[in-house]
């Protein structure tokens, strides 16, 4: 596919969910009608952004949907840098029992988009956001040498969504 239409694709799941996650937070009442829409494309636009730089960086094509299995595919200096980013931005890496966050929301993308079928789902939302976009600062910085701001300028993204 190309590594620069894959990220124009993540960009565009990202920039969906942070448009459902804005409206979400000026809506009282029902605010499923946006967390699912919310964590289905965040959560594929992770997928797709680590895909992007597995691309970029030739380490072959991963067919998972799981994002601690893609992140793992990740050279190890990249995978730190993304997690201490995630780190500085949400907090703790491992919720209190010591399990990885990454774990918990590794099928988000999977569990999220078939939620009605299940009683119960859950995702640190915040956490997700923060490696989303830990990985899309990665593959900004690394196809283009350019952060998010600035590439969104050349890109043309509108700014109410850079952050």
């Amino acid at each position: 596919m190309g590594f620069q239409l894959m990220l124009e694709q993540a960009n565009s799941f990202y920039v969906c969910a942070k448009m459902c996650g804005n409206k979400m937070k000026k809506l009282e009442g029902r605010i499923d009608i946006y967390a699912t829409p919310m964590i289905v494309n965040l959560s594929f636009a992770c997928e797709v952004y680590i895909k992007t730089l597995l691309d970029y960086l030739e380490n072959g094509s991963k067919k998972s949907h799981k994002l601690n299995e893609l992140l793992e595919a990740l050279p190890d200096e990249k995978k730190s840098r993304i997690l201490k980013e995630v780190e500085e931005k949400h907090g703790a890496l491992a919720d209190a029992f010591g399990i990885p966050v990454i774990d918990t929301v590794a099928d988000a993308f999977a569990k999220w988009r078939y939620s009605y079928e299940v009683s119960r789902v859950s995702c640190d939302i915040g956490y997700l956001f923060a490696l989303t976009e830990a990985v899309r600062n990665m593959c900004c910085e690394t196809i283009y040498g350019l952060s998010w701001e600035k590439y969104c300028k050349t890109a043309r993204i509108n700014s109410d969504l850079w952050g």
